[in-house]
C-alpha cells in the first residue's frame, strides 16, 4: 500500500508552486515528512568569480530565499506536518531538483506546473521546462499542480485512464492506493485509440483498434484486466471511449469535475508526450507513475515490488 512517508517539493515561491504546496499538505498526514526545496539559479560564471561584491549579494540572496522557506515551512508545521528545507545553488534548476529527488528518495515529488519564468500564469496549457524535466527524470512519482487546481475535495474523484498497456497496471495500483489514501472514488477509462491491442486484454488474436468490438465485451476483458492488478475487492466505475487518448481524457477530466488522474508513463516516448500533453491541457493535476515492471502486490510483506512480467 502507498504510504507518503516523504513528499518533495519544489519551489520557486510563484503562486502555482503554492498551490502545490497546498496539494503537498493535503495528501500529507501526520507521519508524513515534507520536504521544501529551492534552487537558487544563479550564473554559471558566479560560482567562480573571486569578487566581493558578488559574494555579497549572493549572502543576500541565499538569507532571503531561506526566509522565505522558513515562511513556507511554519504555515505546514502550525498546521501539524514535520517539515525539512532545503536550499541549493546552481546554474540548472531542474538537474539540481532532480539530484534531490535522487539523494532524498522521496514518496512522492509535488510540482507545479509553471513558476515565474514561465510567463502568463492563467496559461495552463503550457507546463513549464522544470516540471517538464522532472517528469521525464524523476524515478518516483510526480504530482504535477496547474494553476486552475483547486485543491482536494473531501471525497476526491481519482480518474486512471487506460491504453491497456502493461504499464497501465502501475497507474491502476497507485490510483487505487491514492483512493483509499484520500477516502476518495475510483473511475477508470479506457480509451480506444489507433494501433493495436494486446491479445491478453481482449482475449484471442490481437485486433485492430478499427475493428467493431462488441462493448460489451470490452467491458468483461477490461475487467478483467483491472482486477488482475489491482483485486476484486476495489470499488471502481468503469467507462469506456473512442477517439483521441488525451483529448478523451481532458474532456472526461472537465465534464466529471475529476481532482487528479493518475497516469502511469512508459519507456515510450509517445506514452510520455501523452502525460506531458495531459497536464499542459487539465486544470485538475496529473499523478504520473514512473515507468518500470508491473507492480505486483508482495502479500508476505505487505508493499508492492517492480516484477518483470508482461501482461500484454
Amino acid at each position: 500500500m502507498l504510504q507518503l512517508e516523504t513528499i518533495l517539493v519544489p519551489t520557486d515561491f510563484s503562486p502555482c508552486a503554492e498551490r502545490a504546496q497546498q496539494y503537498a499538505r493535503q495528501l500529507a498526514s501526520e507521519e508524513s515528512e515534507i520536504l521544501l526545496v529551492h534552487v537558487l539559479a544563479f550564473p554559471h560564471d558566479w560560482f567562480y568569480w573571486d569578487v566581493p561584491s558578488i559574494e555579497s549579494l549572493r549572502s543576500d540572496v541565499e538569507k532571503a530565499a531561506q526566509d522565505q522557506l522558513d515562511e513556507r515551512a511554519h504555515v505546514l508545521t502550525a498546521a501539524g506536518l514535520r517539515v525539512k528545507t532545503f536550499l541549493k545553488a546552481s546554474s540548472h534548476t531542474s538537474h539540481a531538483l532532480i539530484e534531490e529527488i535522487e539523494a532524498r528518495s522521496p514518496s512522492m515529488v509535488v510540482v507545479g506546473t509553471k513558476g515565474w519564468a514561465d510567463g502568463d500564469a492563467n496559461a495552463h496549457y503550457q507546463m513549464g521546462s522544470v516540471a517538464e524535466q522532472i517528469l521525464r527524470g524523476s524515478g518516483v512519482p510526480v504530482l504535477v499542480v496547474p494553476p486552475g487546481a483547486t485543491g482536494l475535495s473531501s471525497h476526491p474523484n481519482i480518474l486512471v485512464p487506460l491504453e491497456a498497456s502493461e504499464t497501465g497496471n502501475r497507474g491502476l495500483v497507485a490510483g487505487r492506493d491514492i483512493v483509499s489514501l484520500l477516502n476518495g472514488t475510483l473511475t477508470v477509462l479506457h480509451v480506444l485509440g489507433s494501433g493495436r491491442v494486446g491479445s491478453a486484454y481482449l482475449g484471442g488474436e490481437p485486433v485492430e483498434a478499427e475493428d467493431d468490438i462488441e462493448p460489451v465485451h470490452r467491458m468483461r476483458n477490461l475487467r478483467s484486466f483491472i482486477e488482475k492488478a489491482i483485486g476484486e475487492q476495489t470499488e471502481m466505475s468503469l467507462e469506456l471511449a473512442e477517439g483521441d487518448f488525451a483529448e478523451e481524457v481532458s474532456d472526461y477530466a472537465e465534464r466529471n469535475r475529476i481532482d487528479f488522474i493518475v497516469l502511469s508513463r512508459s519507456t515510450k516516448a509517445d506514452h510520455i508526450h501523452k502525460a506531458e500533453k495531459l497536464a499542459r491541457k487539465l486544470t485538475c493535476p496529473v499523478l504520473v507513475v514512473p515507468s518500470g515492471g508491473d507492480v505486483v502486490e508482495d502479500q508476505n510483506e505487505g508493499r508492492f515490488e517492480p516484477q518483470a512480467t508482461e501482461l500484454i
